[in-house]
């Protein structure tokens, strides 16, 4: 799984960034064991799920057939993802 901040961050935020990235992986890690915990969003993409983490990251994901998750984005505070899932191609 790779997940890239795509903003610069501040002096601080670069101090907590790698933690918040440890944070979020864990996260995503729990989706294994649980992965329907997220809602489904057939609306926006065929077997697209959504999850939040920590009130502010929207992470997209969609279960493969053995079980597996793929983490398709991860949205931090305030992106549109709906629009931004909806324009990617499949």
């Amino acid at each position: 799984m790779t997940i890239s901040i795509a903003t610069s961050p501040s002096k601080a935020g670069a101090r907590s960034a790698p933690s918040a990235v440890r944070r979020v992986r864990e996260w995503c890690d729990h989706l294994l064991i649980f992965p329907e915990a997220g809602r489904a969003r057939d609306d926006l993409r065929p077997g697209a799920r959504l999850t939040t983490f920590e009130r502010r990251v929207v992470i997209a994901y969609m279960i493969l057939p053995p079980g597996d998750v793929e983490i398709g984005r991860v949205f931090y505070s305030g992106r549109n993802y709906e629009v931004l899932i909806t324009d990617e191609p499949c």
